[in-house]
């Protein structure tokens, strides 16, 4: 029998409410998830339902890794295409002052998700899609075609989620597309941005404790893909700096 869900309700200061706000956006996550991941990570012991652990425990890891994946290399694409506008969104401002959002996918997922809040508030939705985690093709799709096109996922715990989905074919049959994009063309980075996020989270707490070991300068918004692009100075490449500094790839 499934366990019993319960709500809890929290009252947070602003500022917390609003970085969990810019983490959950990121990540095409809720606050609500988000916050029970890090109770789960502070009380590992907390009894969780039996007949479930494994597969959740598993499938949380690979959504993680997903989402992780995603976010570095959506943000990576945005510098390609111009202007970061924040240090947390993957989200661009391009030559001609317009919004954009890049959405990744990878391998056999051959569909994108964007929060209806980002999809309102931007003009260019850059659909990027990748084998390799290096080589990505575009499809630029309006807001309105998303829109009118979008997938509604089904409700969890009752509630609707904050995000839609556009599928691999209405975005080839509606949508515009660009230039391919290589990572490594400009910066030595593909799947091992991700590796590099983990090594600089687990050795360092995070980028700004890396750049600080290494002796670089902070750049900002920019911090991950700077990251790969001098770690290749360094080093030759991503994977190298890594393992030079006893992290296994």
């Amino acid at each position: 029998m499934p366990t019993e869900l319960r709500t809890i309700t929290a009252r947070v200061q602003a500022p917390l409410d609003d970085y969990l706000k810019g983490q959950a956006d990121a990540l095409e996550r809720t606050k609500s998830e988000l916050i029970i991941e890090a109770l789960y990570a502070r009380f590992p012991e907390a009894p969780k339902e039996p007949s479930t652990t494994a597969s959740v425990s598993a499938l949380a890891a690979g959504g993680r890794e997903a989402a992780e994946f995603g976010h570095i290399a959506g943000r990576a694409l945005c510098e390609r295409l111009g202007r970061l506008v924040s240090a947390q969104a993957n989200e661009f401002i391009d030559a001609e002052g317009r919004r954009g959002t890049v959405r990744t996918a990878r391998g056999k997922n051959k569909q994108w998700g964007c929060l209806i809040s980002l999809r309102q508030r931007v003009d260019r939705i850059i659909c990027a899609h990748t084998d390799d985690g290096d080589t990505f093709t575009l499809i630029e799709v309006t807001p309105e075609v998303w829109e009118r096109e979008q997938r509604i996922p089904p409700e969890k715990h009752g509630e609707p989620r904050p995000f839609t989905l556009l599928g691999m074919k209405q975005a080839k049959e509606f949508g515009t597309s660009l230039p391919p994009i290589t990572l490594s063309e400009a910066s030595g980075m593909g799947d091992d941005l991700v590796q590099m996020s983990a090594f600089a989270k687990a050795r360092y707490g995070g980028f700004k404790g890396l750049y600080e070991a290494e002796g670089w300068d902070w750049p900002g918004a920019s911090a991950a893909t700077t990251a790969g692009t001098l770690a290749c100075k360094s080093d030759g490449s991503i994977a190298a700096f890594l393992r030079n500094r006893g992290w296994p790839v």
